[in-house]
């Protein structure tokens, strides 16, 4: 297996995780989506995509909050880029980090599942908690 090849399985295990543990650990009324930008495709597809709408850099998972589930009060749109441990953020995922903050959205890259519950315990009710 080639180191790249590792990276991708890794990226892969830690989505894997972080999904199984957003499903049970969300507040109810919350709703998360993984958006699948990534992957080798036929260029038409990828004219097709970006034409209905696909931006290249949009992080992995989309976390939407109702406000009584928050800590602010407010609805929350949450963002989340998920790397393998060597992973860093592309000029395009920082360009679209940067519009997401801006139009009102909390971005974050993580790791590990440990690390979205870190990032996701200051801002949301989580269940169990």
């Amino acid at each position: 297996m080639t180191s790249l090849s590792a990276e991708i399985d890794s990226e892969d295990i830690v989505h894997l995780r972080i999904a199984r543990w957003l499903d049970i650990m969300l507040p109810p009324g919350s709703v998360w989506h993984h958006s699948p930008n990534e992957g080798n495709r036929h260029v038409a597809f990828k004219v097709k995509q970006k034409r209905m709408g696909t931006k290249a850099g949009w992080p992995d998972i989309e976390i939407f909050v109702p406000g009584d589930q928050t800590l602010c009060g407010a609805s929350l749109s949450i963002f989340i880029e998920v790397k393998g441990s060597k992973g860093k953020a592309t000029a395009n995922q920082i360009a679209i980090r940067d519009k997401l903050e801006e139009a009102g959205g909390i971005w974050q890259l993580c790791r590990s599942e440990d690390q979205v519950q870190e990032f996701l315990e200051g801002l949301i009710k989580l269940r169990g908690k």
